[in-house]
């Protein structure tokens, strides 16, 4: 990582040297002449990053507006990278969602009958049931429930089978609640990020909320790129990055207001400690957040607040409970108590 990093000029932000993520991985930012040339380099950059990942969908391109989605869309098959549709998308991630918050044999079993009957044969849905099937087979004693079978799906590489390999090219919006091993985010630039039309204070609020979604979409490699010239006007770069120079790859820092956001996030409500808490597991034991548990069971450790091993073994089995209580149960405390209600 540079020791120099380049840091937002504008609105008075300071440089510092702090992390340049909130889990202390760099930020590539890449400059480009056009949104053309743009779209090409996400594509070679993207086919380098898909040689150490398994599949096309551990990579997303986020993006502010449609339009951009089809510039980067015709770059991506241009250099024959698959492109998972948006109902290629619908179709799984939501069903993804369910099965994972499911918390028992039982729930999972039914559910994939429910799925089973109602699908097409060889439809996503239908091969999606079968895996969760195969799953029980493979528990047949013990604990068993949706958490795990997603980290089943993907320490076994069966999602393959759940629909086409792709890409996923998708808005800052449709990102919500998603996480990809690498994300690119399209169109740093002022008008887009932030966009143009946010003019009053709830609307700035929002982009940076926006930012922040987008920013936080990568599990582990996270590239920003801006163009200098967008529909053939000059475009300036992002004011959440700033100062970098056209073609070159530079380690960047968190936006600050980005980061100022985050850490009122975390401080102030359940859903930022847990992701902090995860986060800081996921580190301290080598491994991926979903590893320690997927965006599903966050939120009902967030709705649910337990507040006993027992109750926690609802949601991760008992001996997962048992290792994971003396960290959690604290950390949700805090927010059970009457002077945080």
């Amino acid at each position: 990582m540079a020791a120099g990093l380049h840091v937002l000029t504008n609105n008075g932000i300071p440089a510092t040297a702090r992390s340049t993520k909130l889990d202390g991985d760099a930020i590539t930012i890449q400059g480009y002449a056009n949104e053309h040339d743009e779209a090409n380099g996400i594509a070679l950059l993207a086919t380098q990053a898909h040689r150490s990942l398994a599949r096309w969908s551990d990579i997303a391109v986020l993006v502010r507006t449609n339009t951009q989605r089809e510039v980067v869309a015709g770059a991506l098959k241009k250099h024959h990278i698959p492109v998972l549709t948006r109902g290629q998308s619908a179709v799984v991630a939501p069903l993804l969602q369910e099965v994972a918050a499911l918390t028992h044999r039982y729930a999972l079993a039914d559910w994939a009958l429910e799925l089973r009957m109602a699908s097409e044969p060889d439809s996503p849905e239908f091969l999606l049931s079968e895996q969760v099937n195969e799953f029980l087979q493979d528990h047949p004693t013990g604990a068993a429930h949706g958490s795990m079978f997603m980290s089943w799906l993907s320490t076994v590489g069966q999602r393959t089978n759940l629909s086409e390999d792709g890409i996923e090219l998708l808005t800052f919006h449709a990102a919500k609640g998603r996480e990809w091993n690498t994300v690119f985010i399209a169109g740093a630039e002022q008008g887009l990020l932030p966009h143009s039309s946010s003019r009053t204070a709830a609307q700035k609020a929002e982009e940076v909320r926006l930012a922040y979604v987008a920013i936080t979409r990568a599990a582990e490699k996270l590239f920003v790129t801006h163009a200098a010239e967008r529909n053939s006007r000059k475009a300036n770069p992002s004011k959440y990055f700033v100062n970098l120079p056209l073609g070159e790859t530079t380690a960047a820092r968190m936006p600050e207001e980005i980061m100022q956001y985050a850490k009122a996030v975390s401080a102030a409500t359940p859903k930022g400690a847990l992701r902090a808490w995860r986060k800081e597991r996921a580190r301290q034991l080598n491994t991926t957040e979903v590893g320690i548990c997927n965006d599903a069971i966050l939120a009902r450790l967030e709705k649910e607040l337990p507040s006993s091993q027992e109750e926690l073994a609802s949601l991760f089995g008992a001996l997962t409970a048992e290792s994971l209580a003396p960290s959690l149960l604290p950390l949700l405390a805090q927010f059970t108590a009457p002077n945080t209600k």
